[in-house]
């Protein structure tokens, strides 16, 4: 069924996630084959920090991950806008 999704995926983990790491995201989204996948990857060192992990996005001082995040979509969605209409 993996073949039938047509839609973006933005697909992010942390780069020290011992759960959902990089490389079996990386394994698990080449089954989508005809979805647009972005992977993101997101290093803890960027925000001070030495550790996300797996749950570390929904920790009080998780705020500039997620600002970090939507910043990137934003990115990604507003130059395939700009493409779009040219």
């Amino acid at each position: 069924q993996y073949s039938k999704v047509k839609t973006k995926i933005f697909a992010a983990t942390s780069l020290d996630d011992e759960w959902a790491t990089p490389k079996s995201r990386n394994e698990f989204m080449k089954y989508y084959s005809n979805a647009e996948v972005h992977l993101i990857d997101i290093d803890p060192k960027r925000y001070g920090s030495n550790s996300i992990g797996h749950m570390g996005y929904f920790k009080k001082n998780a705020q500039p991950i997620w600002q970090s995040i939507i910043q990137t979509l934003e990115s990604i969605l507003n130059k395939e806008q700009k493409c779009a209409t040219e």
